[in-house]
């Protein structure tokens, strides 16, 4: 189910800019809406919130392929999602994304028609 589109926000840097991370915001109360599945949840407080860790592992490698961590705040659920790219061997770890999210913070509610969910 897709958000209304003044709902969705999204940022993703551009090749070269920084961490491979990127941030979605869309409605919803639940941190399990935005939960990818992918991999092994762990619960974690993401600034008094209930928070998802997930790393999906390589079989081959045993290593991370890529890192998520999703909380709700204020109407909006928000996914960090870190990918490696070039001069990224590995996606951000569990403290970095906690850490990314403490400076994450919701400046308007959800608006009220919006659907939840991605």
């Amino acid at each position: 189910m897709q958000p209304i589109a003044a709902a969705e926000r999204a940022y993703a840097a551009s090749e070269g800019d920084g961490a491979p991370l990127s941030v979605a915001q869309f409605p919803g109360t639940s941190a399990s809406d935005g939960a990818t599945h992918l991999g092994a949840q762990v619960t974690v407080d993401v600034g008094g919130s209930p928070g998802i860790f997930e790393a999906p592992v390589d079989p081959t490698t045993g290593i991370p392929m890529a890192t998520s961590l999703t909380w709700s705040a204020a109407g909006w659920v928000f996914v960090l999602s870190s990918l490696p790219e070039m001069g990224y061997q590995q996606p951000l770890g569990e403290a970095e994304l906690v850490g990314v999210a403490a400076g994450v913070v919701p400046t308007e509610a959800a608006p009220q028609n919006a659907q939840a969910g991605w």
